[in-house]
């Protein structure tokens, strides 16, 4: 059948099966066409979507795990450019938490690790995805121009988007001494990022140290201490279900 015109009867069919969640080798395989003529047939002369390799409403649906992980994008993610596609992008040293985000995201392809260092990328080529992405202010090359002010959220879900950035680029402080046991007591946390991100969260919480990371370009520290550090914790992490796990137990040992 390759290389023939496609029929009303065969459009009909290719139309059936990507509405039910079928991938293109499926619908090659079953109409008996090659698996990039049903691929252009789809996506170019149909206008159906790719490969159902994820929920590509994810980011139109108002839920802690969307604000979770549009925080933790916001510090270890991007949005590329390749091949004249978009691509979403997370970069993490913690595998088992990329995972997750990726059944929570419904996504079909592993997570991969990267050859030159120990970290591991989350990538998904889906346009619709992206799109809905940017459509709630998620930006193209966001290093140095996004802010929190761009997201758009509601406010209740200020501190789970707060609390997925966290756990992408903040950290604990210990103090110095250690107990008898051998624990160290947090000292202080801390937010990193470029510094329009990291003023603007400064900004909306209205406390915090704000300061600049002189052994870095264009990097910036919010931190935080005492009650004010202990009140920032709670907040971010109180009745959560989605959280990196390692950051949690320290939370929940030292804290509560």
């Amino acid at each position: 059948m390759g290389g023939k015109r496609w029929t009303n009867k065969e459009k009909d069919q290719l139309i059936k099966m990507n509405h039910e969640g079928f991938n293109y080798a499926e619908i090659a395989n079953k109409l008996g066409r090659s698996h990039s003529s049903c691929q252009q047939m789809g996506i170019k002369n149909l206008n159906l979507h790719g490969d159902m390799n994820i929920d590509e409403n994810f980011f139109s649906q108002e839920t802690e795990e969307k604000y979770y992980i549009l925080g933790y994008w916001l510090a270890d993610g991007c949005i590329v450019n390749k091949g004249g596609g978009y691509y979403f992008y997370i970069t993490s040293i913690d595998k088992d938490h990329l995972e997750n985000i990726a059944k929570i995201m419904m996504v079909k392809r592993k997570v991969c690790k990267r050859s030159n260092c120990n970290a591991y990328d989350l990538v998904i080529g889906n346009k619709r995805l992206v799109k809905n992405l940017m459509n709630i202010g998620g930006k193209y090359r966001k290093t140095k121009t996004m802010t929190i002010n761009d997201i758009t959220f509601e406010e209740k879900y200020f501190y789970t988007l707060l609390r997925g950035f966290f756990d992408g680029d903040g950290g604990y402080q210990y103090q110095g001494y250690k107990r008898a046991d051998g624990t160290r007591s947090i000292s202080a946390i801390k937010f990193t990022g470029s510094k329009l991100m990291i003023k603007s969260i400064y900004d909306y919480l209205g406390y915090g140290v704000f300061r600049e990371d002189s052994r870095k370009n264009n990097c910036y520290y919010l931190s935080f201490y005492g009650d004010k550090m202990r009140m920032l914790l709670h907040k971010m992490y109180d009745n959560s279900t989605i959280y990196l796990e390692r950051k949690y137990k320290i939370y929940e040992k030292s804290l509560l």
